[in-house]
């Protein structure tokens, strides 16, 4: 008995209690939708099985000649960035002490000087008054330039 006609008896039960490949259950799935089989097996036997075996088989090449020195290249840059890293952590380490140090020690020059800088920054505020108050009396008597000014 062919499998159509096994199928036509509505045997599908004994069919499900065998244990299936997936390949049979789809061939079985196919035949009982009514697919013609000869005609998929038509339909492959037109396609260009040959040359698409062959074209994969010159990319498999391409890839197997161009893979090993890309990998090599890429172990290689791997390995600099790794000794580069490597580097700059113990000089980022150094860096960071030293700009620890530095911070520290401009804390202390501007704690030890912040009197003398306020009193700078006072005094010159103090310039710029006068100079204000000097430019205005000149401004108003022009001649105490020559003169002086009169008491």
């Amino acid at each position: 008995m062919n499998i159509k006609a096994y199928l036509e008896d509505k045997k599908l039960n004994e069919v499900l209690e065998k244990e299936l490949s997936n390949r049979e259950l789809e061939t079985l799935k196919a035949i009982a939708l009514g697919f013609d089989i000869s005609e998929i097996s038509k339909s492959l036997k037109v396609m260009p099985v040959a040359k698409i075996a062959q074209d994969v088989h010159h990319i498999t090449q391409a890839l197997n000649k161009s893979l090993p020195p890309l990998m090599e290249k890429m172990t290689n840059t791997l390995d600099t960035v790794d000794d580069i890293l490597l580097q700059n952590k113990n000089n980022t380490a150094q860096m960071v002490k030293e700009i620890g140090e530095a911070a520290q020690s401009f804390d202390a020059l501007i704690d030890n000087n912040a009197n003398n800088i306020s009193q700078m920054i006072d005094s010159f505020n103090a310039a710029a008054s006068s100079m204000k108050n000097l430019t205005d009396y000149l401004q108003m008597y022009p001649n105490a330039i020559i003169t002086g000014k009169e008491y």
